[in-house]
């Protein structure tokens, strides 16, 4: 004659156990483990990042809720990399007078986002600044003043 066995467990362990096994899923799932087994790690000397979206914003500056300028944001992808460039135009008041003051930026960007070259320019009716940068290596050479 055969018996069968039936095993019974309480409710409240399987209870117990399923909220266990939901609370690490949960838990995984907020401290990103299961994306970073998924995605691989490349070796940091030979990668280069994927292939950025070319992005364009804009954003208005305000000051004590009066709007006095606004600035442009560029990311371009391009052959040799990124050229990363940010146009800036504000209207101050300076000592009872108001003035324009533009400040551009431009820099491209290797394929890994490293710095290859920048440029800078701040204008007002007061003065003008210019600097210009060069990367080579870990060599930063810098140019101050208008070119020539």
């Amino acid at each position: 004659m055969k018996k069968n066995i039936v095993l019974r467990v309480p409710w409240h362990r399987i209870a117990g156990i399923v909220s266990i096994l939901i609370f690490i899923v949960l838990i995984s799932i907020r401290l990103n483990l299961f994306q970073k087994l998924i995605i691989e790690k490349p070796d940091a000397g030979s990668a280069t990042i994927r292939s950025l979206p070319t992005r364009d914003s804009w954003m208005d500056i305000f000051q004590k809720g009066r709007k006095i300028g606004y600035a442009r944001r560029r990311f371009v992808n391009t052959d040799r990399g990124y050229n990363l460039s940010e146009s800036v135009l504000m209207r101050i008041n300076t000592m009872g007078t108001i003035q324009d003051i533009r400040f551009n930026t431009e820099g491209n960007l290797n394929r890994n986002l490293q710095l290859i070259d920048f440029n800078f320019n701040l204008r007002s009716s007061l003065f003008s600044f210019c600097i210009r940068g060069l990367v080579d290596g870990r060599q930063l050479t810098l140019f101050i003043g208008d070119p020539g």
